[in-house]
């Protein structure tokens, strides 16, 4: 077992996979005029270092639920013939997961106290929708999505039925005059994650791993937002992986 962080040599063999992936993804959404942007820790990388932070392992994306419902259903073709596959609340039979997550397939790492076995690695892609100024509304929009396993499980939605019931919950004030925020269906929601308009677009370029992506309108209230006055200070947190192989290759 190893700490990622403390092995930055391992973490650069897991994000040259990566940015393959990330290259790949935006050139769909180019193709198919897709709006996306990077997210959470892709973009603190983006805006601080122009490449990912030095030990992350995994990428973020946000993308309005209009386009990740479009990419949906373009996607199959450009995943043949790759290692590449989306995964979503479609297609995956899991209460909890209400995002998008693009796995590359040959790959295989398992961390510490994980509750996986077959985790790979990817590119997860929070939907987000308009949503009205109103804490109360945003704490309902979040126990339907996020505290809905038990009465789920007890009705025996199948995960087609499960994602139809999350699209009209992310949905619900779509059309609303005033919802003049954003917000993100990730892994919890936290209100930290719900943004006014401005703040987001319209988007803005910024440079990653030698190339222009797509980015916050204002990254100077998005990321504090997230982490912090200091985001601009590196804080390196543990990371203890059991298992890695990417291709034919077990690294750990």
């Amino acid at each position: 077992m190893i700490n990622l962080a403390d092995n930055i040599d391992i973490v650069k063999k897991i994000q040259v996979k990566l940015s393959e992936l990330l290259n790949w993804f935006v050139d769909i959404c180019e193709k198919e005029n897709l709006t996306y942007y990077l997210s959470f820790g892709t973009a603190l990388g983006a805006y601080r270092e122009h490449n990912f932070i030095p030990w992350d392992h995994d990428i973020d994306v946000d993308m309005p639920l209009q386009d990740f419902k479009k990419l949906i259903e373009v996607i199959k073709e450009y995943e043949k013939g790759t290692q590449y596959t989306l995964n979503y609340p479609g297609n995956v039979k899991d209460s909890n997961f209400t995002w998008g997550f693009i796995s590359i397939n040959n790959t295989n790492i398992k961390f510490k106290n994980g509750p996986s076995e077959n985790a790979k690695l990817g590119l997860d892609i929070f939907p987000i929708e308009k949503t009205l100024p109103s804490p109360a509304v945003w704490g309902m929009q979040r126990r339907i999505i996020h505290h809905h396993k038990e009465w789920l499980d007890s009705w025996e939605f199948d995960q087609y039925k499960r994602w139809e019931l999350k699209l009209k919950v992310m949905e619900m004030f779509k059309d609303v005059e005033n919802n003049d925020y954003w917000m993100s269906f990730d892994y919890t929601t936290p209100t930290t994650h719900i943004f006014k308009n401005d703040t987001l677009f319209p988007l803005q370029e910024i440079e990653f791993a030698g190339r222009k992506m797509k980015c916050p309108n204002n990254m100077g209230k998005y990321l504090p937002s997230l982490y912090g006055s200091e985001y601009m200070i590196p804080k390196k947190t543990e990371l203890w992986a059991e298992r890695l192989i990417i291709g034919e290759e077990k690294i750990i």
